[in-house]
């Protein structure tokens, strides 16, 4: 059993809740703790703990994190809807870690028996401020798996343009990378079908996805969803829906943007994903929610 940190944006894209609710339903994970990141973290951590109660893995630890960017003069975009039809006055009640999402990823990694893997499907925020505030923490890493960045000339990921900065202290910490990247973690996609499948379940938790993936699609104007969280989370238990290679990728922060550049002949120093099973892989995903 791997031990885990989630780090999470939950809220905004439905995707993130959906991988939470895989990080809790897969045998193969040892959930240490859930971290939010970006914006209004306490509202994110409270819908976290929510979800977490409901698919019976309460006894996790949620903190919130840093809300902004640490990149200079970054805006933080907010949706509007995250929480919506979910939280209700009741749940301001519920506690968080008090510790803080930065410190309490740091105490999972201090305190557990193995290296923790670090699992960011948000923007690196909290990861860098952890690694900056201990660079000899990498140490207690195993691997840090993000959904982030791409390898496609001219084109950008949002979780790394939302902190650029973040994500190139992360990609250069020394620390084992593995990246989720844009163009194959999109593929995976959750459609009508595999709602209608989710639907026909009566527990609290899967009731309470469907009503945040039919909130989203409406919002979106979208009948299906890319599943780029859970299918990246996928990679800290099997290989057998993303193909990752080896490579030496340079990592350029220039005006703000953040480009990653494959090279020829260079010692490797990340996990790139290259491939990926989407049909597979949502299948994977649907039969773990209703287990």
């Amino acid at each position: 059993m791997r031990s885990i940190v989630l780090d999470t944006d939950v809220g905004t894209d439905v995707d993130d809740a959906f991988a939470i609710g895989l990080a809790a339903r897969s045998p193969e994970l040892n959930l240490k703790a859930v971290t939010t990141v970006y914006g209004d973290v306490r509202l994110r951590a409270r819908m976290a703990r929510k979800l977490l109660r409901l698919l019976g893995t309460g006894d996790v630890p949620v903190a919130a994190g840093i809300d902004q960017p640490i990149t200079p003069g970054k805006q933080v975009y907010w949706g509007g809807w995250e929480g919506e039809g979910f939280l209700t006055s009741e749940d301001e009640a519920w506690s968080t870690d008090p510790r803080g999402g930065v410190q309490l990823i740091l105490d999972v990694l201090h305190t557990a028996l193995d290296p923790v893997t670090l699992v960011a499907i948000g923007p690196l925020t909290n990861i860098a401020a952890v690694l900056q505030r201990e660079p000899g923490v990498t140490h207690h890493i195993r691997e840090i798996i993000c959904m982030a960045g791409t390898i496609v000339p001219g084109e950008e990921e949002w979780n790394v343009q939302c902190d650029p900065e973040a994500a190139r202290i992360v990609f250069q910490s020394g620390a084992p990378v593995k990246l989720g990247t844009r163009f194959i973690v999109n593929q995976p996609r959750l459609t009508q079908a595999h709602r209608h499948r989710l639907a026909g379940s009566s527990h609290p938790a899967i009731c309470a996805l469907v009503d945040m993936l039919d909130l989203f699609l409406s919002r979106k104007g979208r009948d299906s969803t890319p599943m780029y969280d859970p299918v990246t989370l996928s990679m800290a238990y099997t290989d057998e829906y993303i193909q990752t290679e080896p490579m030496s990728v340079d990592v350029h922060l220039t005006e703000g943007v953040l480009r990653l550049e494959p090279q020829t002949g260079g010692e490797p120093n990340m996990d790139i994903s290259v491939g990926v099973r989407p049909p597979e892989f949502v299948d994977h995903l649907v039969h773990r929610l209703l287990s």
